[in-house]
């Protein structure tokens, strides 16, 4: 059987489990997903496969016991439970989807369980209302459209899960740029960013296309656009050859999702790069 494999250092996921992910309290909850991107393929790759610019394939979501934590174990066993058959996702064209478009993600802020429920009970009477008036109306493809969407809250449920945060442990700095040419100016925009933010209040997550800067909320004082300015105007000034920097932005990432250490995403093994900071 063969199977889509993320998790390739249980190691690096341990560092992550004991630093940077927060135990979520009661009624908090943390999805994770199994996501296609496309921009690492080739035009007549992304026709073979029928790709789009993003797809999200498998989500799941992590919670507490009512009277424990989350261990090591449980998280390790929920971040191992994505290693599916790859018969069990297949692209519009049929066909596997290639290693260098996956990504396992993990929304680094936890959801509220509470929040999602409000918006489920919302969209569930918002449906059957619509429903309701296609019977009246005596509308087949109304009745079909009403009875297709219902059938799908177990969906809606984690796709609500992404956007009802409830509390804002970190925000997310994307840096998009060559990932080898960071690594080679790692002590120089590491020091920048030490000006700014002491060490132990921040974490760097080198992926396939450049790093993560996950900022502890509670240590943002800052405008932070003013900071990636300075930052990305830090990078582009540094030395390079040509195709090494191909910087692209530095964002505050929105999306509240990361790629989880530990595990190969886009052929790139994630990993954290300042660990001597803590």
């Amino acid at each position: 059987m063969e199977t889509y494999s993320f998790l390739k250092d249980e190691d690096e996921l341990r560092w992550f489990f004991d630093h940077v992910f927060i135990q979520p309290d009661i009624g908090e909850t943390y999805l994770a997903s199994i996501s296609a991107r496309s921009k690492a393929l080739t035009e007549e790759e992304k026709k073979e496969f029928k790709l789009g610019r993003s797809e999200m394939l498998h989500t799941a979501i992590l919670k507490r016991d009512l009277n424990e934590n989350i261990s090591f174990e449980k998280f390790l066993s929920f971040i191992y439970s994505f290693n599916i058959d790859k018969r069990g996702l297949l692209t519009k064209a049929n066909k596997f989807y290639p290693e260098e478009s996956l990504v396992l993600y993990f929304y680094i802020n936890p959801s509220s369980a509470v929040d999602v429920s409000y918006e489920m009970i919302e969209k569930i009477l918002l449906f059957q209302k619509e429903l309701l008036h296609s019977y009246i109306n005596g509308s087949k493809e109304g009745k079909d459209a009403g009875k297709y969407r219902l059938s799908k809250m177990s969906t809606y449920s984690k796709t609500l899960s992404a956007g009802n945060i409830s509390k804002k442990n970190y925000i997310d700095l994307d840096i998009d740029c060559n990932t080898a040419f960071l690594k080679k100016n790692y002590s120089s925009i590491h020091y920048f960013i030490l000006s700014t933010f002491e060490k132990g209040s921040f974490f760097i997550s080198e992926t396939a296309g450049g790093w993560h800067i996950l900022l502890k909320k509670e240590v943002v004082k800052i405008n932070l656009l003013s900071f990636l300015n300075t930052l990305s105007a830090k990078i582009k000034a540094l030395p390079y050859s040509d195709g090494d920097k191909d910087f692209k932005e530095a964002i505050i990432n929105k999306n509240n999702f990361i790629q989880v250490p530990g595990c190969i995403c886009r052929n790139h093994l994630v990993n954290i790069i300042n660990k001597e900071d803590f």
